[in-house]
């Protein structure tokens, strides 16, 4: 039978203990001396044992706030909870590194480094030591608010993105119930600037220029070969100063570039134009007895220098605001659109030239050998293109 106020009044102390029950598990105790107080039985989630709950002594506790708390109880335990044991407190900081050490060996070990220097230097020091399931979206907002301000808006972007994949490990594992900070869409909320694109050139006539210009350049070979190959594979840069001769297959000319050298993480091959191959057995000639295509000036040993194909650019007339090492990829991928009529090769295949990673990629090896054949025909008129555009020789 349900207790009521007037029921609980009436009940007069016996000499034994009495029990009086009530919904959800919830027990009204009388002390042969006349304490009454609150109980709730419930069966650990945790332990699978039966505990029992104190709420506390009536009338100090009203029934309504007994029943209330009963049904807190009973709600905790349906969620795993057990709420008699105390909360582990997991802060982000905790679970942070535990999520992105994960990553070591799945990412680049420069990646790697950036996702844990970001959350030292922008995150730890306001939320790091907090309870992650008591940070609230707002709160990862303001603490990011400072990146907005200073126009630091690729690290602000950076941030978010790694912040949102710790929340989402976090909800995983079950440390948090929900994910306060998914909804989080920075457009809303904080500024945002247009995406920056690499300075190029994507007129005819200028890469006209251009290849002159490289033709005429009289700095070191080694140089000059960089910036023919910058423009006639469309590689990253990172991949044309540190090439080496073991990746390139002049006879089957293909350039074959591990997944560890890569953005993307995967493996990439990249056909050779007979123009390419007919450059590179010529530079092939000149042994700098080194691994590498490009050795640095000062040793065999490394290749050279990030800025190197900058600065031959800044030698040839042209600023860092209309032509850099990567704008040779703008060119690449500008033109080949442009021109998608007359070489018919698909966006798809023109993607993956640049190691784009496209939607509709298959794992067959029929499918890989199409697209490399479709690869050769765009790299080989691109090749042509040039040449032909140009009158001459690249």
């Amino acid at each position: 039978m349900a207790l009521t106020d007037t029921k609980i009044k009436g009940l007069k102390p016996k000499e034994k203990r009495q029990r009086y029950t009530d919904a959800n598990n919830l027990a009204l105790m009388v002390e042969p001396h006349g304490r009454k107080y609150f109980i709730v039985r419930f069966k650990s989630p945790i332990t699978h044992k039966y505990r029992t709950f104190n709420i506390g002594n009536y009338p100090n506790i009203s029934l309504l706030e007994a029943r209330k708390k009963a049904l807190d109880i009973k709600q905790a335990v349906e969620k795993g909870i057990d709420p008699m044991e105390k909360p582990k407190i997991v802060t982000l900081k905790e679970i942070a590194t535990e999520c992105l050490n994960l990553k070591e060996g799945r990412v680049t070990q420069k990646h790697f480094k950036r996702c844990h220097s970001h959350m030292e230097l922008y995150v730890y020091k306001e939320l790091g030591d907090k309870d992650i399931k008591s940070i609230t979206a707002d709160e990862v907002i303001k603490t990011l608010k400072p990146l907005e301000i200073n126009a630091k808006f690729d690290t602000l972007q950076r941030t978010l993105t790694i912040l949102k994949e710790v929340f989402r490990y976090a909800h995983m594992r079950g440390l948090i119930i929900t994910n306060q900070i998914q909804s989080i869409k920075s457009d809303m909320v904080f500024k945002t600037h247009k995406t920056k694109n690499y300075p190029a050139l994507t007129s005819i006539d200028e890469v006209r220029d251009l290849v002159e210009a490289i033709k005429a350049y009289k700095g070191d070979i080694r140089t000059k070969i960089a910036l023919k190959l910058s423009l006639l594979t469309a590689n990253r840069p990172f991949n044309i100063r540190t090439a080496k001769w073991s990746e390139i297959d002049l006879e089957a000319k293909i350039w074959t570039i591990p997944a560890d050298k890569m953005k993307a993480r995967s493996e990439h091959i990249i056909p050779l134009a007979n123009q390419t191959v007919e450059i590179l057995k010529e530079f092939k000639k000149i042994d700098f007895k080194s691994q590498y295509l490009f050795p640095s000036q000062l040793s065999k040993t490394r290749p050279m220098s990030d800025g190197t194909v900058n600065t031959a650019l800044r030698r040839m007339g042209y600023s860092k605001d209309e032509m850099v090492a990567h704008g040779f990829r703008s060119i690449f991928s500008t033109l080949c659109y442009e021109y998608q009529h007359k070489h018919k090769a698909t966006s798809e295949v023109i993607e993956q030239c640049l190691a784009h990673k496209t939607a509709n990629e298959v794992k067959s090896a029929y499918d890989r050998s199409l697209r490399l054949e479709q690869k050769r025909n765009l790299m080989q008129w691109w090749a042509d293109f040039l040449v032909n555009y140009n009158n001459c020789k690249i």
